[in-house]
């Protein structure tokens, strides 16, 4: 996900709140959470294309993607305490996993800013691109990730997630990481990588060397 201009998002249009009474602004924000919370684990790898700040919930929306890229004068801030808003959990959790504790807790409490180069720096962006470059790459990235076998990668995703999360259900995790596992694929996928007139699946992200995995998708 990306979007157009200067600014990735502004977050809610303070205007419109302004209008509403409590339990409008209380149903709005749970609506919000709501759709972040079912994003970051859906079965689907996501992509931010981050081409400047993302303010407020959509600071959220950028942290509950899988992957994340950049341009120089990309960042998140969230707001809400300066605006008398208590965070809801879900995007505290996110903060607080993405940054750490003492960082997370700066940045939600003072509301400033953390831009490409910190977020480089703490793995929350993977890659600092060219603005002409940004839509071009995350189209990459996600060619090359779609083209890859997709039942290990939503197993992986959901491990990951959930270890991430405290959800140390080992038998459960193990399970759905045993029913990816495709013993005919993987010989097809390292035999194609070892064919020399096909790309390695190590190699070019623009090859087509999974295409026969696809039809598990």
């Amino acid at each position: 996900m990306t979007s157009c201009g200067t600014t990735f998002s502004s977050g809610f249009d303070l205007r419109t709140v302004k209008e509403q009474d409590a339990s409008a602004q209380t149903d709005e924000v749970a609506v919000l959470e709501s759709l972040i919370n079912r994003l970051a684990p859906s079965r689907l790898i996501t992509i931010a294309a981050l081409n400047g700040l993302a303010i407020g919930g959509a600071s959220d929306l950028v942290l509950a993607c899988d992957l994340r890229i950049a341009t120089s004068a990309a960042g998140i801030r969230m707001p809400a305490a300066l605006l008398g808003i208590p965070l809801y959990l879900g995007a505290l959790r996110r903060y607080l996993l993405a940054f750490g504790s003492a960082r997370g807790k700066h940045l939600i409490f003072t509301g400033t800013p953390a831009y490409a180069e910190e977020l480089l720096s703490l793995g929350i962006v993977s890659e600092i691109v060219p603005p002409e470059r940004l839509e071009s790459r995350a189209l990459e990235l996600a060619k090359f990730l779609s083209s890859m076998p997709p039942l290990p990668l939503q197993a992986m995703k959901q491990a990951v997630d959930g270890l991430a999360h405290g959800a140390f259900d080992d038998s459960r995790l193990r399970i759905a990481l045993e029913q990816a596992f495709d013993g005919q694929q993987i010989i097809r996928l390292i035999e194609a990588a070892h064919r020399p007139t096909r790309p390695s699946p190590f190699g070019s992200r623009s090859s087509s060397q999974y295409r026969d995995s696809e039809k598990c998708a």
